[in-house]
């Protein structure tokens, strides 16, 4: 726990010493304070979050006591933990292209701006009461909209503000509300099960906290600020707003609606669901139609966070009805998606960046033919396009695939209303899922393919190596969440499982992909009974022989499978051995 507080203040140090860095030093050197202190402040942060997801406890501390308030304390539980890694996976990036991009007179105010957000977001995430969870929200969000008005456009900057402020009122009174029943203003003693509420002081907490964080994570009816403010942001800030700060609400959401409140009812998990739905619908139509690149990215935010927001409730509905093997399958599927949402859309906002920086233009009626022109960065383009049509091997497929597998276990739940919301918000889903590669198919065509539609596409040249280093790194890391999901799903079960009561991990990860324990998890009705040799090394073979009957008595069966044997090797799981025991081996039947 020593060696853990040291990492956080170690994370702490760089981010602030950066902050007041740039602002001493010449403007000269605002660029590689940037790289330096942003690319080790989240290599730090990432260290920090994969310390506390794999060791498996919880740290929490108190910096120290204000009057009438309490102690000011911050806390590091797994959930927290998993927001952090994605937060750094995002920021290490976002911070090298912020660099490239930030070579304006304006350098040394966007790189204070871009630092203190890094920070910002970092205590939001280990705040552990009230007062300073509310204290670094509205840090982050006046950061936010200091970022926006650096586009020179003061409107989207007062719209997100006066919005986000909307939804900070709603939150504060909700967790206000909730702490005068649990009596204190720390996270930890809000827990669900430390105490009992009303059903209708319940709803309210629900409605007030989900609606306050859904403003910042753009569901509807308040994101109406979202598509203005990204589209005014400068493409330094845009790919770390779009892949980090949009997830905050997100955390609030699942912070306060499925730790803090008591998941005892389907209701709540219902309206998440079907507003969740419609979101995403919402969004990927406005996307479609979209003609600014910028825009049409900012409203497949909204769909995406839409997706994210159903498989939450999905898994909300689940717990609520005891089901809690299907509620960790829809919050795998949720968090699977937020960090996928994340990796791929840091990855097209920088695209975008680099395209109106190659052209000048947004406009995708006035591009085209940039392949030729700028060949690396269609490329990549071209990989978070894929990745967020959810196409095969890219990360989007596995998590939008899993979406789908949860709600199907909706045959599981018992209400025929809730069943047919359900179905419902599958259709929903689908639609969009089709709408979005028609987007993408749309988006890349146009900007990458075919003749030049300007003059100014006629003089575009490949962006500088240090712009496409961020890219490769994010399109290869789309690669990777997409090929292995059955090492990231069991990571992602440590984060799941305290909220779920369950693991996902054996109804999602087959079970050849397991450790060597798996095969002996196999349900009897394939295994038959059981017979295992002695000896080391030797191999455990499950056989029923169905010729001469069974123990209870049953007669045997003419034809069909007389042996079902599994082979079964020490410390590994062999596919064509496994194959031959069950008698479909390349070589026919045993």
């Amino acid at each position: 726990m020593i060696a853990f507080a040291h990492l956080l203040a170690l994370t702490f140090g760089i981010y602030f010493l950066g902050t007041v860095a740039v602002l001493l030093l010449p403007r000269k050197a605002a660029r590689p304070a940037l790289v330096f202190f942003g690319g080790v402040g989240s290599l730090a942060l990432l260290v920090s979050g994969i310390y506390a997801l794999f060791s498996g406890h919880s740290y929490s501390t108190s910096l120290w006591t204000i009057p009438y308030i309490g102690n000011l304390t911050i806390a590091v539980d797994r959930l927290s933990a998993f927001f952090l890694v994605v937060t750094s996976i995002v920021a290490m990036p976002a911070s090298l292209f912020a660099a490239v991009r930030n070579d304006g007179q304006y350098s040394r105010s966007l790189a204070v701006l871009f630092l203190a957000l890094l920070l910002s977001l970092f205590l939001v995430l280990i705040a552990a009461n009230v007062f300073l969870f509310f204290v670094t929200w509205e840090i982050m969000s006046i950061l936010i909209y200091l970022m926006i008005n650096q586009g020179k456009q003061e409107r989207p900057g007062y719209l997100m503000l006066a919005t986000s402020e909307t939804g900070t009122l709603a939150v504060l009174v909700a967790l206000l509300l909730l702490s005068r029943t649990t009596g204190t203003l720390y996270f930890e003693g809000m827990k669900a099960g430390n105490f009992s509420m009303t059903p209708a002081l319940y709803w309210v907490i629900f409605i007030l906290s989900f609606a306050g964080f859904g403003v910042k994570a753009g569901l509807i009816p308040l994101n109406f600020w979202l598509p203005r403010a990204y589209t005014a942001t400068p493409p330094s800030y845009i790919p770390l707003m779009a892949g980090a700060t949009l997830n905050l609400g997100l955390y609030g959401i699942i912070r306060v609606n499925m730790t803090f409140l008591p998941m005892t009812q389907a209701g709540p998990g219902v309206i998440m669901l079907v507003i969740g739905s419609i979101t995403a619908f919402i969004g990927v139509l406005y996307a479609t139609i979209e003609d600014d690149l910028k825009t049409l990215l900012a409203h497949s935010s909204i769909e995406n966070a839409g997706i994210i927001t159903a498989s939450l409730g999905a898994g909300a509905v689940f717990l609520a009805s005891g089901h809690r093997v299907a509620a960790a399958m829809a919050l795998v599927a949720a968090f699977y998606h937020l960090s996928n949402h994340s990796v791929f859309k840091t990855l097209l906002f920088m695209g975008a960046g680099e395209l109106e920086g190659a052209t000048g233009i947004r406009s995708l009626d006035r591009l085209g033919g940039l392949l030729k022109r700028m060949p690396w960065t269609g490329f990549f383009v071209l990989v978070g396009a894929l990745s967020i049509s959810a196409m095969p091997p890219f990360n989007g497929f596995v998590s939008e695939w899993l979406t789908f597998e949860s709600l199907l276990r909706s045959v599981e739940l018992s209400s025929l209303g809730i069943k047919i919301a359900f179905v419902a918000a599958g259709v929903v889903l689908a639609l969009t899922a089709g709408l979005a590669v028609t987007c993408f198919v749309r988006a890349f065509a146009m900007g990458f393919l075919g003749m030049p539609r300007s003059e100014a596409v006629h003089k575009a040249r490949e962006t500088r190596i240090s712009a496409l280093v961020p890219m490769a790194f994010l399109a290869l890391l789309c690669l990777v969440l997409g090929v292995l999901p059955t090492y990231v799903i069991p990571t992602l079960d440590k984060v799941i499982a305290p909220i779920a009561g369950a693991s996902g991990t054996k109804a999602l990860v087959p079970p050849f992909f397991k450790n060597a324990l798996a095969a002996r998890e196999l349900p009897p009705q394939v295994c038959g009974r059981v017979s295992r040799s002695r000896g080391p090394g030797r191999q455990e073979s499950f056989a029923r022989s169905r010729s001469g009957g069974d123990s209870s008595g049953r007669s045997g069966e003419s034809g069909g499978l007389r042996h079902v044997h599994l082979v079964h090797v020490r410390n590994s799981c062999d596919l064509s051995g496994l194959l031959r025991g069950c008698g479909v081996a390349p070589g026919g039947p045993t």
